[in-house]
């Protein structure tokens, strides 16, 4: 579930591609998991069918990602469960209350047709033609005869994003050259691109130092208060319900000062040296899947345009690298927004860069 978070916020994942990637990775689904529990356990009178029709959708995923739950809050009829004017956590906290408020967000922001990239290339966010577009996969098959048996064979390209969408009568192609790149060509220009720009950059391991900021706690002690303050009018004066509500209010503000009175420290980071350069991870025991998924989560960008023979190129990459980047995350371990502001940022320089013909 952190994984997911991750990718929503930091990374612009759709709820679509979630579903793909959990259903890729045989992650079960709440009824299947149940199902599969029940027959772990050698429970009676209950299913213990794991039905390999019931996958993982957007819908399914994106309800999910809505439930309180994931706070590890109880709830009851889909609301929070409240005990003495406070949510009741039933189960370990899977996000935080601010990280859950930041997934909402995102998801609100999906919801309203902001997309992440497209799955089905396989150099996902990292590859743009040269107009700004994402470029898309294509794929050509053609059948030859060897040794006597006609074989089929599969050829994988990448076009501008803008070919597709015209053919398809929704928009105008881009007035670049329509080029297609082969995926294996555009594989071995983007790792000679990326080991000139970044082989002897060192990695290096960046520990989070967390911070003391107890607004989260202090927001909820409030809420209480003013949840058992506005249940007062309802129960007698002077009696037990009365008593009980007022000495759980006395508690509460007792921890409401001593919260207050607690200075904020700022959260950081602490960024040391691993001893390792990128050429080292790159030329290592990668392949390709791992290394488009560090291209992704580095921020790594290629803008690529012109004709196959002689390309224009405007590569871009952080020169900070981190182990965390290298080794793939399973939550919010980079500062949330990060990889939005980079793109933001690169968009920006190639835009510049593109109306100056003479330097491209």
């Amino acid at each position: 579930m952190k994984q997911a978070y991750h990718r929503i916020v930091n990374l612009g994942w759709s709820c679509a591609q979630i579903a793909r990637d959990w259903n890729k990775r045989g992650i079960l689904t709440p009824r299947n998991y149940q199902n599969s529990e029940n027959l772990r356990l050698g429970r009676e009178g209950v299913s213990t069918k794991i039905d390999p029709g019931i996958t993982w959708d957007s819908h399914l995923v994106r309800d999910i990602l809505r439930r309180p739950t994931l706070m590890g809050y109880a709830t009851q009829n889909g609301k929070v469960r409240m005990r003495d004017g406070m949510p009741v956590i039933w189960a370990q906290p899977l996000l935080s209350a601010s990280e859950f408020k930041k997934l909402q967000k995102a998801l609100d922001a999906l919801a309203h047709g902001t997309r992440g990239p497209m799955v089905g290339n396989p150099l996902t966010g990292t590859i743009y033609h040269w107009c700004g577009a994402p470029m898309h996969s294509s794929m050509a098959r053609t059948k030859r005869m060897k040794k006597g048996v006609e074989k089929l064979y599969e050829y994988h390209y990448l076009r501008c994003r803008t070919i597709g969408q015209a053919a398809a009568g929704k928009g105008e192609r881009c007035s670049d050259v329509p080029t297609l790149f082969p995926v294996n060509y555009v594989k071995q220009l983007i790792s000679g691109l990326l080991l000139d720009e970044l082989g002897d950059v060192m990695v290096t391991t960046k520990t989070f130092v967390p911070g003391v900021d107890n607004t989260e706690e202090i927001e909820t002690l409030e809420q209480g208060i003013n949840n058992l303050s506005a249940s007062l009018a309802s129960v007698p004066a002077g009696s037990m319900a009365q008593v009980s509500i007022l000495e759980t209010m006395a508690s509460y503000e007792k921890n409401l000062k001593a919260l207050e009175s607690q200075a904020v420290v700022p959260e950081h980071w602490k960024v040391e040296s691993t001893g390792r350069m990128f050429r080292d991870e790159w030329e290592g025991d990668m392949d390709w899947e791992a290394r488009s998924d560090l291209l992704e989560r580095t921020g790594a960008r290629l803008y690529l345009g012109g004709p196959r023979e002689a390309p224009y190129m405007d590569l871009y990459a952080p020169r900070l690298l981190t182990q965390d980047m290298l080794n793939a995350p399973e939550g919010d371990d980079l500062e949330p927004g990060w990889l939005a502001k980079w793109h933001r940022e690169v968009e920006s320089r190639h835009s510049e860069f593109a109306r100056k013909p003479n330097e491209q």
